[in-house]
């Protein structure tokens, strides 16, 4: 045994967790680590990481109706702070029909 075995071995003792088998132990090791965990939540598979290149998402443009219809319902938001949103976004799409013709 060298010396990481033995501090491991007595690391493992004063955890509570007696491991006597030396392949059990690097399976605990590799289970206990973050990214073991993280992949077995979220289910990915593994990846080369830096291989993969990520494009830039595309921005979809915003319509005149929509931005129209923000300025109307924060205008609106800003009157009538505790009015319901529904009731707001109606109020809001009928000034901007208004606004719009």
């Amino acid at each position: 045994m060298n010396d990481r075995e033995v501090i491991e071995l007595l690391a493992s003792i004063l955890s509570g967790r007696v491991v006597t088998d030396p392949i059990n132990a690097e399976i605990d090791r590799e289970k206990s680590s973050s990214s073991f965990n993280a992949r077995a939540a979220t289910g990915r598979r593994r990846g080369v990481r830096g291989s993969e290149q990520r494009t830039a998402k595309v921005k979809r443009k915003v319509s005149g109706y929509q931005k129209e219809f923000g300025r109307q319902y924060k205008k609106l938001k800003r009157a009538h702070p505790r009015t319901s949103p529904q009731m707001l976004m109606k109020k809001a799409h009928r000034l901007t029909k208004k606004v719009r013709k």
